[in-house]
């Protein structure tokens, strides 16, 4: 055998092992781990009553298909093993409710899992698309995230303040797609002199907002590609994540974070675009 050849097929090989190892990952590994990323946000703005103050994020649990009651358990176990103060869900609570209607027991059994998160200054949520498909799966999420105790938010702002006269404010907007956002209601009133963080289902509304003053937005949706091939991009990506759907972003000096979400939806596969849970932690500076 030549020396041309012996390389031709030490490549062809390397590239066959590197191909199925990202296969088994993609199919069979990563859609079960879940990873716990850390993101520090300070600013002169940011009270230091508040240093330390942690909030968790997730997105996109898509329940009752290939997120079963175990590997919920595993995200609920994985935030409270972080002690947030507060946590806020992103939206898409089960996956495709209108057609695949959750019964009694998935309810009951989500209700339970969501009641056990801690978050001893509140639990907050906003609608995703699949939420909103139909009356029917509106109501069945608002009731088991109401009875689950989170507070869901709808173009309307609040403080988090850890009960001193001091906070940040949170801008809650409805999911652009299926639903409607009204940047003017959710921005009245607002303090101008308080750090903003804006909470959305769908990342490109941010395009929706040049005209709005705020810090920093974390969004959800694309579940980061699902499957993102580094130099091409994400595979999966939705209506209203076209322009923004993996990873940060700085749009007119505010940053957009994307969260790559807990669940799964079409396909239970992942590649490079692991499903996480976000702890924020605000500081003082």
């Amino acid at each position: 055998m030549n020396t041309t050849l012996k390389k031709v097929l030490i490549g062809v090989l390397t590239v066959l092992i590197i191909g199925g190892l990202l296969t088994l990952d993609a199919l069979y590994l990563a859609p079960k781990q879940l990873k716990v990323r850390y993101e520090t946000l300070s600013s002169p703005v940011i009270p230091e009553d508040l240093n330390g103050l942690s909030v968790c994020v997730f997105s996109d649990l898509h329940y009752n298909n290939y997120v079963d009651k175990t590997r919920a358990q595993k995200i609920v176990d994985t935030i409270n093993e972080q002690n947030p103060d507060v946590v806020i869900f992103l939206g898409d609570l089960f996956d495709h409710p209108s057609v695949n209607v959750p019964g009694e027991v998935a309810q009951e059994d989500l209700i339970s899992l969501l009641s056990s998160i801690n978050a001893p200054y509140g639990k907050f949520a906003v609608y995703g698309n699949h939420d909103l498909e139909s009356p029917t799966a509106t109501e069945i999420v608002s009731q088991v995230l109401y009875k689950g105790g989170f507070e869901i938010k709808k173009n309307e702002n609040f403080k988090i303040h850890l009960g001193k006269k001091a906070g940040i404010q949170m801008i809650a907007l409805d999911c652009q797609l299926l639903g409607t956002i009204d940047p003017v209601a959710a921005f009245a009133n607002s303090d101008e002199n308080l750090y903003r963080m804006v909470i959305c289902h769908t990342p490109d509304t941010i395009d929706e907002l040049s005209d709005y003053p705020f810090d920093y937005m974390v969004a959800g949706h694309s579940h980061g590609g699902q499957l993102y091939i580094p130099l091409i991009g994400a595979i999966y990506i939705p209506q209203y994540a076209y322009n923004y759907n993996h990873g940060k972003y700085v749009i007119d000096n505010k940053t957009l974070d994307i969260t790559n979400g807990v669940g799964t939806t079409r396909k239970d596969i992942r590649l490079f675009a692991d499903q996480e849970i976000v702890i924020y932690r605000f500081y003082h500076r």
